[in-house]
């Protein structure tokens, strides 16, 4: 329904600590780790199959700036939303009354597809969105002054619909070049490139200022390309596709760098989508649907070539792995009143190389230590926990599996902060991040999202 829910009220849905940690550089709260979850699963979120059931929802995405979200769905259409009425109780709630003040939860209809939308994706500003779809197409959308007959104009109704959109978005730009669908896109750290991935094997990497054209077209791939992600320094992309690899390429010359298909091998089936994820510092690179033997498994590579723990625990296989925009550290040792100790968590690796990004020359291992000391508060090294009044700054990462349920872990430990199951009820098909780093959004094939807070 739509009322908030807690994970204290309702210890069906989930379990572990339903807390993060403090996001680097902040202060820690010194409050112990049972702080509650908010989750709230609002029926107004919807895509309409044109028979007045809900269609699936395939692709979700929070604004960078937090005031509004996207979706994408099997109804040709991406809506945008305000997030608002989600972080306030009392105006999602629809019992609320006349008292509170009306919110609008839907800001824009866009119906340029003629195709399922199948990926959205703000750019990191958040002044545009992107939209991949079945029609082979992307579509890139920018807020505009409303006009008669504009695109998406305030005020006007979407069309072959009667709803109205409060926000004036318009197509800013149509990229036409893959000859199937479109299932994935990913804007680079800065803004200026944007990769399609698609069912025609190819990853296209277009150039997006001035103007949209081509960069680059990547053609190593020898089945349905289901997935990107771009490394947050922005040297390198990463795709997944259904011939089991998952392919790191340079951008400074757009020539593969490193194949990893040892832990794909195993999987069996398909999944709608294959979307890695990697960590804010660079240093993690997780993928979708791997196997370890018969257990599926969140694949682990790491950019110094250290064998990190891989993330086990889902049923089914793992559709979409996405990072937590921010990093966050744990407290430093420290007895309390009762004599009981809290640690710092520590990260566990072995010795062996296999799972290395690429074969670096140590600038991109140095480059991301600097960016975990900078999140750090100290120019000591970060292992040694002895900056900002914390411990070594880890990364979070968010699982979604055909199983139906969502994980959320830790780089620095071997065992999920917790699992949601019975959220929904199909596949969990994408996940998305608020810029605080305490907000998760996800949307499943059966329709439906949900908004988890973390106190």
């Amino acid at each position: 329904g739509d009322r908030p829910v807690t994970a204290d009220s309702a210890p069906f849905l989930c379990h572990g600590r339903g807390q993060l940690g403090n996001r680097a550089g902040r202060r820690p709260t010194g409050r112990a780790a049972t702080a509650a979850m908010r989750i709230v699963r609002p029926n107004w979120v919807y895509h309409d199959d044109g028979d007045g059931h809900r269609a699936p929802i395939f692709s979700i995405h929070v604004n960078p700036r937090g005031g509004r979200f996207a979706t994408g769905g099997q109804d040709s259409k991406a809506r945008i939303w305000s997030l608002t009425p989600l972080r306030d109780a009392a105006t999602e709630d629809d019992s609320a009354g006349d008292d509170v003040t009306e919110v609008p939860r839907l800001l824009c209809t866009l119906t340029n597809h003629v195709g399922s939308v199948n990926c959205v994706r703000w750019c990191p500003e958040g002044r545009f969105l992107a939209t991949g779809s079945d029609d082979k197409s992307v579509c890139v959308f920018k807020l505009r002054s409303g006009g008669a007959g504009a695109a998406g104009a305030a005020g006007a109704a979407a069309f072959g619909s009667e709803e109205r959109n409060v926000e004036p978005w318009g197509c800013d730009g149509q990229l036409v070049g893959h000859t199937q669908d479109v299932l994935d896109l990913a804007w680079s750290p800065d803004g200026a490139m944007l990769a399609s991935c698609s069912v025609d094997n190819s990853v296209r990497v277009w150039n997006a200022s001035p103007a949209y054209h081509p960069v680059a077209v990547l053609k190593l791939h020898t089945a349905p390309v289901k997935g990107l992600v771009w490394d947050p320094m922005g040297r390198f992309l990463a795709s997944q596709a259904e011939d089991r690899t998952l392919r790191i390429w340079r951008t400074r010359d757009w020539e593969q760098e490193r194949e990893e298909g040892e832990h794909f091998r195993n999987s069996s089936g398909t999944t709608f989508f294959l979307r890695p994820g990697w960590s804010p510092d660079g240093m993690h690179i997780v993928g979708a649907h791997a196997f370890n033997g018969p257990a599926p498994i969140g694949l682990v590579l790491s950019r110094t070539g250290v064998k990190e723990c891989d993330f086990v625990g889902h049923s089914g296989a793992v559709v979409v792995a996405q990072f937590n925009p921010q990093l966050f550290v744990g407290e430093k040792s420290s007895s309390n009143n009762n004599g009981s100790t809290s640690t710092s968590t520590s990260n566990s690796t072995s010795t062996s190389n296999s799972n290395s990004v690429g074969r670096s020359d140590g600038k991109d291992a140095a480059a991301a230590a600097a960016t975990r000391k900078r999140a750090n508060g100290s120019g000591s090294s970060s292992s040694s926990g002895s900056g900002g009044g914390g411990g070594a700054p880890y990364a979070v990462c968010a699982l979604g599996s055909k199983d139906r349920a969502i994980s959320v872990w830790s780089s620095s430990e071997s065992r999920p902060l917790v699992v949601l199951h019975d959220l929904f009820t199909r596949t969990v098909l994408d996940l998305s991040w608020g810029p605080s780093g305490y907000e998760l959004m996800a949307c499943s094939h059966d329709g439906t999202i949900a908004f988890l807070s973390f106190d």
